[in-house]
């Protein structure tokens, strides 16, 4: 199965970023872009892969363990970007205009977990998104378009607990599916 762990949002700010993701589609190239679907957005904390059922339970070990160390916070939805460049885009995505160091200290935790159980973590400096396209070729530079949209009036979220998800990749796109959720501590 393949597993990663993900903050997820609740359906308000769902709605609201379809809304911004229905802008964006107006202003760029249809064809180019495989658009993520609104039921999918998430905030990726660490990708896992396909593991084994062994890693799995070990995946939910690791889940348990950082959110028993963190406290429930808030962030701000908000700021549009692409990886890597603007110049050759390969995903656009918006971001965490505040309280991005509370998603940080989430994936450090999880990082923390994940490693004492053998897992491999990325090296790369956690940068919180939520995916909004993913462009298979070249389409030039997203700047101007992505200027045009104003993505700073957006809810913001409340954080209580990270998920384990599955993914399932079909024809359709991908499916995800919550496997567990690990509620923080309270005090």
């Amino acid at each position: 199965m393949r597993l990663f762990f993900a903050v997820l949002i609740d359906q308000l700010a769902r709605e609201q970023i379809a809304d911004i993701q229905t802008q964006l589609k107006m202003r760029l190239p249809l064809k180019r872009a495989a658009w993520v679907k609104p039921e999918n957005f998430h905030y990726t904390l660490h990708f896992l892969g396909e593991v084994s059922p062994e890693q799995a339970v070990l995946a939910q070990e690791a889940g348990r363990e950082a959110a028993s160390r963190l406290k429930p916070f808030q962030f701000q939805i908000g700021g549009l970007g692409v990886f890597p460049t603007y110049a050759r885009p390969r995903v656009l995505w918006i971001g965490a205009q505040t309280g991005s160091e509370s998603l940080e200290a989430v994936y450090r935790a999880l990082a923390d977990a994940l490693s004492q159980r053998a897992f491999s973590i990325e090296k790369k400096r956690f940068h919180p998104h939520l995916t909004l396209a993913r462009f298979k070729v070249q389409i030039g530079s997203l700047q101007e378009p992505i200027e045009a949209v104003d993505s700073s009036a957006l809810p913001s979220q409340s954080v209580h607990s990270l998920s384990l998800m599955e993914s399932q990749l079909k024809p359709s796109g991908a499916a995800y599916t919550e496997i567990e959720r690990f509620d923080f501590s309270q005090s």
